[in-house]
């Protein structure tokens, strides 16, 4: 299943929780809990109001916990070496994010949208690292293939988009490589910078996700074009160019990513293995 389906499934996951939070605060004859309680489905003995620490908001709890354990799958299959067969990695990381989303869905659901005390370390770094993780696929995404894969990409990309010149600019032979220049600075390169300072990394991300979203949002690299063909696959082949060029630096960026991400992962466990502990034992 491709990424867009997985957050597509999440957000359906979201969309029902939300439904189910607002109806039973607030219009309780439309929940569906409640009405397949009073049906005798569900123990009426058991209180399914959203306030943290009753039945509902205990189970919300325990999966959103078991899901997001299940993200550790991703890190298990990575690093085991007789699982390193077992599927495609990238598809493994599709799967790791959406655990990394809706596990935070129910957590925040959990908490009733209440959050404090030793919770708010586990609750915080749960959302950072969540968030931040859309950023490590971006960063890992644009960094996966080898340089010889891109580069033979680039190639075969390349004589795909001389057969949509038009044929009045078949002969000039500037025509091509002034659009591959141009459509190179719009996914965000800039000519003769190979290698980005670290200060300048804020900077060429920003440039480089704006480019991506032209992309999705079908602004053309060249507004004469638009629509066409040419265009289409001078998007293309400039951000292939652009992920050849920038290759080290995008690993680069996964690095300080890993960094950044994996201490916000490990409080998150450990305040929220203390949480669940003190909740069971303290009754807290």
């Amino acid at each position: 299943m491709s990424f867009k389906n997985w957050m597509i499934l999440a957000l359906f996951f979201l969309f029902i929780l939300l439904y189910e939070h607002l109806t039973i605060n607030y219009s309780p004859s439309t929940s569906f809990l409640l009405n397949l309680q009073s049906l005798g489905y569900i123990d009426k003995k058991l209180d399914l109001s959203t306030d943290p620490g009753n039945f509902l908001s205990f189970t919300y709890g325990i999966v959103g916990f078991v899901i997001m354990l299940f993200t550790n799958f991703y890190i298990i299959r990575k690093r085991v070496s007789f699982l390193k067969s077992l599927g495609n990695l990238t598809h493994w990381l599709n799967l790791h994010i959406f655990f990394g989303v809706l596990g935070p869905i129910f957590i925040i659901f959990h908490s009733d949208f209440k959050v404090r005390g030793i919770v708010s370390i586990s609750f915080w770094s749960m959302i950072i690292a969540a968030s931040s993780g859309f950023v490590g696929r971006y960063f890992y995404i644009n960094a996966a293939k080898k340089q010889k894969e891109y580069m033979e990409m680039v190639d075969n990309a390349i004589t795909d988009l001389k057969r949509a010149v038009p044929k009045d600019k078949e002969s000039d032979k500037d025509f091509l490589k002034g659009i591959v220049a141009k459509g190179f600075a719009y996914m965000g390169g800039t000519d003769g910078e190979e290698r980005v300072s670290f200060a300048g990394l804020p900077m060429f991300v920003m440039k480089s996700m704006f480019g991506d979203l032209k992309v999705a949002l079908g602004v053309s690299v060249i507004k004469e074009y638009r629509g066409t063909s040419l265009d289409t696959r001078l998007k293309y082949v400039s951000k292939l160019k652009r992920n050849v060029v920038y290759q080290d630096t995008y690993r680069r960026l996964l690095s300080y990513w890993h960094t950044f991400h994996l201490p916000f992962t490990f409080f998150m466990y450990v305040t929220a293995v203390i949480h669940i502990i003190s909740s069971l034992i303290f009754k807290v």
